[in-house]
């Protein structure tokens, strides 16, 4: 990896935490475009593995209802495994310009979905047998793309939780993903050594960005700037499916 290179990704591990301190839109959600699109998304994966790690966790310990989280959706938790596992398997044998694209695709419906916010509920009577499709579909986009927020950011913002339960829910869920990931990167070849140590060193920028958005959000309306990042990450969502 070059300087420049180098000095790219560090300025998107930082901008994704400033997003995710002023806004609370997922790190690597804002990382991945920002860093794909620099050095590819075959080193970017494995490069923002660990500060989206220590981002998530640092947002799950802050929070309380995590032992009845953990229990209320366990069955989704554990479908993410093997929707991780297939993800991982297709990321291996497809062409990463493909997975690109495939991650433009799910920003772009993210930002739609943040935008337009719908009204969606559902009934606790439904909610036993959506957790495995849920869990399994967003371990395979994960795996595939990197991307951790589809669909399962939906899902919980239409269960109506509380908001200490609502960031267990999807912040025990990136954690799992991330520690998984960990291993199938490993596995198929994707994180190597010096990458590791890059993406160690790539926590620092994370949480400085993530403590920078915490301040800023007080002098800023979130909601501008969400919209503003939104139009941002659809810019760079369109610029992955065209190839660019």
């Amino acid at each position: 990896m070059t300087t420049a290179e180098m000095l790219i990704a560090a300025a998107g591990l930082a901008i994704a935490g400033l997003v995710k301190g002023a806004t609370g839109i997922g790190y690597s959600t804002t990382a991945l475009p920002i860093v794909a699109l620099a050095i590819g998304l075959e080193r970017a994966m494995p490069l923002v593995i660990l500060p989206s790690l220590s981002s998530n966790l640092s947002v799950m310990l802050g929070a309380s209802e995590f032992r009845s989280s953990l229990y209320r959706f366990r069955t989704l938790y554990v479908a993410l495994v093997p929707g991780l596992m297939t993800g991982l398997y297709l990321l291996a044998r497809v062409p990463t310009s493909s997975a690109a694209r495939v991650l433009g695709f799910v920003i772009l419906a993210y930002a739609l979905y943040t935008s337009v916010r719908p009204d969606l509920r559902i009934a606790n009577a439904h909610e036993s047998w959506l957790n495995v499709p849920v869990g399994f579909c967003n371990g395979l986009i994960n795996g595939l793309t990197g991307s951790q927020i589809m669909p399962v950011v939906p899902y919980a913002l239409s269960l109506g939780l509380a908001p200490d339960a609502l960031l267990q829910l999807t912040n025990i869920a990136f954690t799992l993903s991330s520690l998984v990931m960990i291993g199938g990167l490993a596995k198929i070849g994707f994180l190597s050594d010096g990458v590791l140590l890059l993406s160690i060193c790539g926590i620092i920028p994370g949480l400085t960005g993530v403590a920078a958005g915490a301040r800023l959000r007080r002098h800023i309306s979130p909601a501008a700037f969400r919209k503003a990042v939104l139009v941002v990450l659809s810019i760079m969502a369109a610029l992955l499916i065209v190839g660019r």
